[in-house]
């Protein structure tokens, strides 16, 4: 790691323009682990890898951007994948060991075809198959999987003479369609997966969504990283340790939220919202974060530190009221 003050000067690369007085941390950013979090003083930035020598800025970000920590886990994959598909006219380009499971539950058609477009690999999970193949006969997933109490049998069996491997493993009652279908991500390479459809109480079945969070908590121990993706919200499960991800906001302030899962969180810290928690502790029968939002000055840069498992979740929003 090598730090550089605005004042100084890093003999291959000189200084960001504009920068004055601004820290600038220098760090090797691989896979995208570098946090970012703004600084209002500097309208540019000086980023990249110390060891490749690039000096870029960053386009659409109006302050500087200063990278945090190299360990920090970066999720702007899951808010390129869910906000690119309302807001690009682009083509998606498909992303390696990047995996789509489907749910049965409901999904536009805008989303469902650039999520396609945009993983490598994609499963269905049990009753998915039957919207999936009347809506969409030409999408033609390379796995079906579950334990088919919900996929009707003419459905599979169409997959299946298509050529889709379908394995059925109604024997497991111990575990969900869904964690059957991550199951299969993990064996087909799959590092990051996502899980497109509706997930909070569809019909009245508040059961599925605590299911689905379960498969959340369970995938994390695992190193997947697994991110739920519907036409209104996200939500993805972080780990101990620090998160960043940008969150395009168009003006408006979406709402957000972060819950403890499978135990209480000691000691959390947030940039990057409107009601940011410094050193908190959360737990259920305590403090648990509702009804935040993101706070558009800081440009939609989302930084968390946390010493146990929390919940991020957020709605889409809505663009500002005109004055």
């Amino acid at each position: 790691l090598v730090e550089i003050l605005g004042q100084g000067r890093l003999p291959m690369l000189g200084r960001a323009p504009g920068v004055t007085g601004a820290r600038v941390r220098w760090v090797r950013n691989w896979r995208h682990r570098s946090a970012l979090h703004p600084c209002p003083r500097t309208s540019s930035c000086l980023v990249g890898a110390a060891r490749d020598g690039i000096r870029r800025t960053l386009p659409g970000v109006p302050a500087c951007t200063v990278l945090m920590d190299a360990e920090s886990v970066n999720w702007d994959w899951v808010m390129h994948a869910w906000q690119g598909g309302f807001s690009s006219d682009a083509p998606a380009t498909r992303q390696p060991k990047l995996g789509l499971v489907v749910l049965s539950t409901p999904l536009s058609e805008t989303l469902l075809r650039w999520l396609w477009q945009l993983t490598e690999r994609h499963i269905v999970a049990d009753g998915g198959a039957n919207n999936l193949h009347r809506s969409f006969p030409e999408l033609l997933p390379d796995v079906l999987v579950g334990d088919f109490d919900s996929a009707e049998p003419a459905v599979v069996e169409a997959f299946r003479a298509k050529g889709v491997d379908v394995r059925d493993l109604r024997e497991d009652q111990d575990s969900t369609d869904l964690e059957k279908a991550l199951a299969v991500a993990v064996g087909d390479g799959c590092e990051r997966v996502l899980v497109a459809g509706m997930f909070a109480g569809v019909q009245g079945r508040l059961d599925h969504t605590f299911g689905v969070m379960n498969a959340l908590y369970r995938s994390l121990a695992s190193g997947l990283q697994v991110a739920l993706v519907s036409d209104d919200c996200c939500c993805f499960l972080l780990g101990k340790g620090q998160h960043n991800f940008h969150m395009a906001t168009d003006g408006s302030a979406p709402y957000c939220g972060l819950v403890p899962l499978g135990e209480p969180c000691a000691k959390i810290s947030t940039r990057g919202l409107e009601w940011d928690m410094q050193d908190a502790s959360m737990q259920f029968g305590g403090l648990v974060s509702t009804s935040n939002r993101v706070d558009t000055a800081q440009g939609g840069n989302i930084w968390v530190q946390t010493s146990g498992s929390v919940l991020w979740m957020c709605s889409r929003g809505q663009p500002a009221a005109a004055a």
